[in-house]
Parts: C-alpha cells; structure tokens; sequence
C-alpha cells in the first residue's frame, strides 16, 4: 500500500498515511532511548472513530522496514483547560464582554472537563482553581476585575509549571484571551520563555489565544531597544515588531508551536461570537483526542522514522500525530 496523502486515501476508499509529527508534511522521529510510538485515530466511513481496533489490524514501519510485534493501547486521556484572562487596567472597558464571552464559552465545553481560571493583572492569581462543576467556574467569571498591569509572560509560566507537576496522562488546553495593553512581567523574560515552550514541548499541551486591540501605542516595556524586547529578540524567529506588542508576538508563536488557533480583534463585541467558536473547537479536539490508540513497536534505530497502516474492514481515513494533540 502506498504512501499517499489522507485528501487520497479517503478518496480512494483506503486507510493509509504517512505518520504527522503534529504538523502536515513530517514524520515521527523519536530518540533511542524509547520505543517508536504514535497516536492513530481510524475513521470508519461515516467519520466515525474507530473503538474496536485490534493489533492484528495494525502494521508498522520503521525507516522502510515492517516492524513487529505491535503494541496497541487505547487512549482515554482527560482533558485539563486553563484560561488566562488579562483583566489590566487597560481592558476594564472590554471586561463586562469577555465576562459574557467566557459565559457563552462554557456552554460548549463538554461537561465534566476540569476547568481553571487565572486572571493575569496585578500579578497571576488562581481565581478558580482546578474543577469540574460549571457553577465555580461561572462564580469565577464574575469575580474578574480590572486590577493594575497585566504580566502576561508570569501568568503563562504559572500555568505551564502546573502542567508541568501534573501526574499522570492528560491532554492540556489553555485558551489566552489577552490585550495589547502595558504588559509588566518581570525577571529574565528570555528565559521565562525559552522554558516556557520546553514545559509545553514535554507534555501535549495546546495554546488557543485571543488578542484584542485595545491600544496602538507602544508602552516603555515593549519599545524597541528596550529590555523586554531584547530579551525576546534574542530568540530566533521572534522578531518583535517596531509597531506591536510583547505580548502579540508571544501568542503567535505560543500558538505556531502547539498547533493551536490565534485571532487579532479591534471590536470587541466579537468575543461574543468568537469565544463560543473557540469552546467548540475545544470540544471537538476532546472528543477526537479522546478517541485515538497509541501504536508503538521496538527499533534499535538511533532516531526512526515511523509510518502506520491499518487493514480494519470499512476504515476510510487515519489521523497520526507525535504526542495525541488534535488541535
């Protein structure tokens, strides 16, 4: 059976495709130190993922040669979100509707999903902390307040550190929904950053953000030649623009890295409409994710190429990915 891309395959009927390393067009390489392994979700040919596959339907290969025996594990991995709500002064005027938004957002996340919410200004603070009951998570959103500058660098390192002390397996999202106003972390932000996008590279975490323009001015702190912008500017393929903001230029890439969605808004009143958008999406991204296996097969190759196949009767398409994340 032929390499061919998943367009081909569900044209032609077949259940074939060259493994994703998450982004279209790679391949899953690994380190010697662990056996090759891949997420694959079947799909019969009403869309449907498959929940019976057996190993037996299953074969491997690893840098162009069959690979046996295959270790095939279902996957049920829960999904943990955390939301990052930049409630600086500059936005207070926006608040009422991203209190609105987050409400609308809700109603489509599924029920059941542990929630979090941190709010970024005058400093990160757990305004909910982890739960799974709506009703916390909504006495939550009508505590957020405009409170001094937004530090939205120490906010995204909180929430990466707890996802980081996380035992056990767990699909992570944290949806951002962020200004381009003042932004006022503090410390090594080169290094916050760089370790910050280690953390989310561990573990299969995706970054959704929302970024509204509230602001074309640039602020002391995101001026070019200033500190915070050397800092980033210091880290290849994270040029800040003269005209924008720290914080735009993290999201963007935050966003490229964990294959997750960014929209730049200036009305606010689309946050309405958006955020709803956002939390179905997410919702989506639970039920695929929640429904994929985890194919792996021994290779004393120093960094394998992996590739997957499937012979279950009635499969029409098959998603691989590195680490399980369907954005």
């Amino acid at each position: 059976m032929s390499h061919q891309p998943l367009r081909r395959l569900a044209a032609a009927g077949l259940a074939a495709a060259v493994v994703a390393g998450f982004l279209a067009g790679t391949h899953v390489r690994v380190g010697a130190q662990q056996a090759p392994h891949a997420f694959i979700s079947v799909f019969s040919g009403n869309g449907v993922p498959v929940s019976d596959l057996d190993p037996s339907q299953v074969s491997v290969v690893i840098d162009g040669a069959p690979c046996t025996p295959i270790k095939l594990e279902p996957i049920d991995w829960p999904m943990k979100l955390t939301v990052l709500i930049d409630n600086g002064n500059e936005s207070g005027d926006a608040l009422p509707t991203v209190r609105e938004g987050l409400r609308r957002f809700l109603f489509e996340v599924p029920d059941g999903t542990e929630t979090s919410l941190l709010t970024l200004a005058p400093q990160p603070r757990w305004i909910v902390r982890p739960t799974a009951e709506r009703q916390d998570f909504w006495r939550g959103v009508d505590l957020i307040a405009p409170s001094g500058s937004t530090k939205l660098v120490e906010g995204l390192a909180e929430a990466a550190d707890r996802i980081d002390k996380e035992k056990g397996n767990y699909f992570f999202t944290i949806l951002v929904v962020t200004t381009n106003g003042p932004e006022s972390s503090g410390g090594d932000l080169q290094r916050m950053f760089n370790r910050l996008r280690a953390q989310v590279a561990r573990r299969p975490v995706t970054v959704h953000v929302v970024m509204l323009s509230i602001s074309e001015q640039k602020t002391a702190a995101t001026a070019a030649g200033s500190p915070v912008a050397d800092s980033v500017n210091s880290r290849p393929g994270l040029a800040l623009k003269a005209t924008g903001a720290l914080q735009t230029q993290i999201g963007a890439a935050l966003t490229k890295d964990t294959g997750g969605r960014y929209e730049n808004i200036a009305v606010t009143s689309n946050l309405l409409m958006l955020l709803p958008e956002y939390g179905r999406q997410i919702a989506r991204s639970s039920f695929f994710q929640s429904h994929q296996y985890r194919v792996s097969c021994e290779s004393t190759s120093r960094t394998p190429q992996m590739s997957v196949f499937t012979s279950y009767p009635g499969a029409r398409s098959i998603a691989i990915t590195r680490d399980g994340r369907i954005p």
